[in-house]
Protein backbone atom coordinates (compact mmCIF):
# COMPACT_ATOMS: atom_id res chain seq x y z
CA UNK A 1 0.00 0.00 0.00
CA UNK A 2 1.17 3.55 -0.99
CA UNK A 3 0.98 6.49 1.26
CA UNK A 4 -1.54 9.36 0.06
CA UNK A 5 0.57 12.73 -1.06
CA UNK A 6 -0.02 15.50 1.32
CA UNK A 7 -0.08 18.63 0.54
CA UNK A 8 3.06 20.42 1.21
CA UNK A 9 1.11 24.03 1.56
CA UNK A 10 -1.41 22.71 3.49
CA UNK A 11 1.56 21.13 5.88
CA UNK A 12 3.53 24.25 6.18
CA UNK A 13 -0.06 26.30 7.52
CA UNK A 14 0.10 23.42 9.55
CA UNK A 15 3.54 24.34 10.69
CA UNK A 16 2.89 27.97 11.61
CA UNK A 17 -0.75 27.26 13.03
CA UNK A 18 0.35 24.60 15.93
CA UNK A 19 0.78 27.33 17.85
CA UNK A 20 -3.13 27.67 18.14
CA UNK A 21 -4.46 24.52 16.87
CA UNK A 22 -4.06 21.01 17.41
CA UNK A 23 -2.64 19.52 13.60
CA UNK A 24 -2.57 16.00 12.85
CA UNK A 25 -1.64 14.43 9.26
CA UNK A 26 -4.03 11.54 8.22
CA UNK A 27 -1.96 8.76 7.15
CA UNK A 28 -4.30 7.28 5.03
CA UNK A 29 -5.65 9.92 3.31
CA UNK A 30 -3.01 12.38 3.56
CA UNK A 31 -5.43 15.14 4.89
CA UNK A 32 -3.96 18.09 7.28
CA UNK A 33 -6.73 17.71 10.37
CA UNK A 34 -6.75 20.90 12.80
CA UNK A 35 -9.01 21.93 15.14
CA UNK A 36 -9.00 24.21 18.49
CA UNK A 37 -9.02 24.02 22.09
CA UNK A 38 -12.71 24.55 21.87
CA UNK A 39 -13.38 21.94 19.25
CA UNK A 40 -11.46 19.69 21.34
CA UNK A 41 -13.74 20.52 24.79
CA UNK A 42 -16.98 20.22 22.31
CA UNK A 43 -15.39 16.51 21.46
CA UNK A 44 -14.93 15.87 24.93
CA UNK A 45 -18.32 17.32 26.42
CA UNK A 46 -20.10 15.53 24.21
CA UNK A 47 -22.24 18.77 23.14
CA UNK A 48 -23.39 18.64 19.66
CA UNK A 49 -26.41 20.37 19.40
CA UNK A 50 -26.58 23.53 17.96
CA UNK A 51 -22.73 24.11 16.46
CA UNK A 52 -22.51 26.65 13.40
CA UNK A 53 -22.49 25.01 10.29
CA UNK A 54 -18.56 26.29 9.81
CA UNK A 55 -17.62 24.73 13.19
CA UNK A 56 -19.07 20.94 12.20
CA UNK A 57 -16.30 19.58 9.81
CA UNK A 58 -13.81 20.87 12.26
CA UNK A 59 -16.10 18.83 15.16
CA UNK A 60 -16.11 16.02 13.39
CA UNK A 61 -12.54 15.65 12.61
CA UNK A 62 -11.19 16.48 16.14
CA UNK A 63 -13.78 13.32 17.27
CA UNK A 64 -12.06 11.00 14.78
CA UNK A 65 -8.60 12.07 16.51
CA UNK A 66 -9.25 12.03 19.75
CA UNK A 67 -10.73 9.04 19.51
CA UNK A 68 -8.09 7.41 17.86
CA UNK A 69 -5.91 8.23 21.45
CA UNK A 70 -8.69 7.47 23.94
CA UNK A 71 -10.38 11.08 24.52
CA UNK A 72 -13.41 10.31 22.77
CA UNK A 73 -15.83 7.22 23.81
CA UNK A 74 -19.00 7.59 22.33
CA UNK A 75 -20.79 4.63 21.63
CA UNK A 76 -24.18 4.04 19.83
CA UNK A 77 -24.00 6.63 16.67
CA UNK A 78 -26.78 6.77 15.47
CA UNK A 79 -25.45 8.11 11.88
CA UNK A 80 -24.15 4.87 10.12
CA UNK A 81 -21.17 6.19 8.24
CA UNK A 82 -20.14 8.39 10.84
CA UNK A 83 -20.06 5.64 13.36
CA UNK A 84 -18.11 3.50 10.92
CA UNK A 85 -15.48 6.26 10.56
CA UNK A 86 -15.20 6.81 14.13
CA UNK A 87 -14.32 3.09 14.78
CA UNK A 88 -11.91 3.09 11.62
CA UNK A 89 -10.25 6.05 13.42
CA UNK A 90 -9.36 3.95 16.42
CA UNK A 91 -5.86 3.15 14.90
CA UNK A 92 -3.03 4.58 16.96
CA UNK A 93 -0.58 4.90 13.89
CA UNK A 94 -3.25 6.38 11.55
CA UNK A 95 -2.53 10.03 12.84
CA UNK A 96 0.79 11.69 13.08
CA UNK A 97 1.17 15.27 15.47
CA UNK A 98 2.31 18.26 13.43
CA UNK A 99 4.57 19.95 16.01
CA UNK A 100 4.89 24.08 16.10
CA UNK A 101 8.07 25.05 14.34
CA UNK A 102 9.81 28.19 14.10
CA UNK A 103 10.35 30.70 11.62
CA UNK A 104 13.95 30.72 13.01
CA UNK A 105 13.88 26.82 12.76
CA UNK A 106 12.70 27.26 9.02
CA UNK A 107 15.28 29.88 7.90
CA UNK A 108 17.88 27.68 9.48
CA UNK A 109 16.45 24.83 7.87
CA UNK A 110 16.75 26.71 4.74
CA UNK A 111 19.89 28.39 4.64
CA UNK A 112 21.70 25.88 2.64
CA UNK A 113 19.49 26.64 -0.39
CA UNK A 114 20.58 29.71 -1.93
CA UNK A 115 18.29 32.73 -2.42
CA UNK A 116 17.71 33.60 -6.08
CA UNK A 117 15.42 36.08 -6.93
CA UNK A 118 12.46 35.61 -9.49
CA UNK A 119 13.14 35.37 -13.10
CA UNK A 120 13.72 39.35 -14.24
CA UNK A 121 12.67 40.63 -10.88
CA UNK A 122 14.88 42.84 -8.47
CA UNK A 123 17.10 41.21 -6.17
CA UNK A 124 15.78 42.15 -2.68
CA UNK A 125 18.38 39.67 -0.80
CA UNK A 126 22.10 39.41 -1.13
CA UNK A 127 22.55 37.19 -4.53
CA UNK A 128 24.91 34.32 -4.90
Amino acid sequence: MSSPKVPYTDLELAFYSAEVHHCWVDRRTGAVIMYTEEAADIVREGDYEGLPKWQEQEVEEARMVLRAFGDSEEDGESDPVLAQALEDAVDLNRFIRIEQISRRAMFVANADRPIRPPPGGPCLWPCL
